[in-house]
């Protein structure tokens, strides 16, 4: 090859360096002068764990995390020096709070108000009423549950004189409504068992006073109905809020069986049974029942 040649290949090959260092040299010198700026960030609580409404925070369920300072919004919880972050955030929640979600003030109960009030409807009462567990579904009735009311009672009612004899009226007096049950109320919401207002999903405990979520008019008919009889709690499935317009027919031990009818047929045996002495009238206040009986 001709030497002239090689030395005009070699003298372009350095220039190429040449220009390439410069140019690496330029760029590392325009990154020096012009820096990438961090934004400054903060601290703020954020939940560590789901927690529960009424859920108490401590320091395994709450943590720090890092925070843009330009998205630091009202009612965060923010780090200050070397605070516990359980100084910063104490208390009960007031709402189911996600995991890495902020904890912020307004998520917080307020120690001055109390609880059970802040969490009742707008027009709504909370009236406490006693039941052992046999009478709340064993026990199985917990906060959030909602419930229909079912009163047992003792019904008071003047057998009619009607009836023929003394005997007669006797025997229905004895046998024929001595207890009944009837649903006072539906839908229920449950705020508390024995002033415990979460639900505890490790164990089932059984509890004596329930405390219920009702309308000034609700709270009426509870306070009057546990001077009358005992109150029975059947609890409802999950998602089941249909409440019957018509009442539910009351229940009663003498339509629980055949005794009355078994009765009657005895009455009217010895009286030989005819015309209007089928017919049984029950009266109690302004109602009136009336039973036709096969002779």
């Amino acid at each position: 090859m001709n030497r002239n040649v090689l030395i005009v290949m070699a003298g372009g090959f350095l220039v190429a360096v040449l220009v390439a260092m410069v140019v690496q040299a330029t760029l590392k010198t325009d990154k020096k002068k012009q820096p990438v700026k961090e934004e400054a960030r903060v601290q703020i609580v954020v939940a560590a764990k789901p927690l529960k409404l009424g859920e108490t925070l401590t320091a395994d369920n709450v943590k720090w995390q890092d925070w843009p300072k330009s998205g630091v919004f009202e009612g965060l919880l923010l780090k200050q020096g070397d605070k516990k972050i359980t100084d910063i955030a104490s208390g009960k929640v007031k709402r189911a709070v996600a995991v890495g979600e902020p904890v912020t003030k307004s998520v917080l109960i307020d120690k001055k108000v109390n609880y059970l009030s802040a969490t009742l409807k707008p027009g709504m009462r909370a009236v406490a009423i006693t039941a052992n567990a046999a009478s709340a579904a064993g026990g199985f009735v917990a906060p959030g549950d909602y419930v229909d009311i079912v009163l047992t009672y003792r019904p008071r009612f003047t057998v009619p004189s009607n009836l023929a004899d003394e005997e007669s009226r006797a025997i229905v007096q004895k046998n024929l409504w001595r207890r009944a049950s009837e649903t006072i109320m539906q839908n229920v919401k449950v705020l508390a068992v024995d002033q415990a207002v979460v639900r505890n999903e490790e164990k089932v405990k059984a509890g004596k006073v329930y405390t219920m979520e009702v309308d000034p008019v609700g709270a009426q008919v509870l306070a009057m109905a546990g001077s009358v009889g005992s109150l029975e709690l059947v609890l409802r499935g999950l998602g089941d809020d249909k409440v019957t317009d018509s009442k539910i027919p009351a229940a009663s031990d003498a339509r629980m069986t055949n005794l009355f009818n078994e009765i009657m047929r005895d009455i009217e045996g010895q009286r030989g049974g005819s015309g209007d002495e089928s017919i049984v009238r029950l009266y109690n206040g302004n109602y009136v029942n009336q039973i036709n009986v096969e002779p």
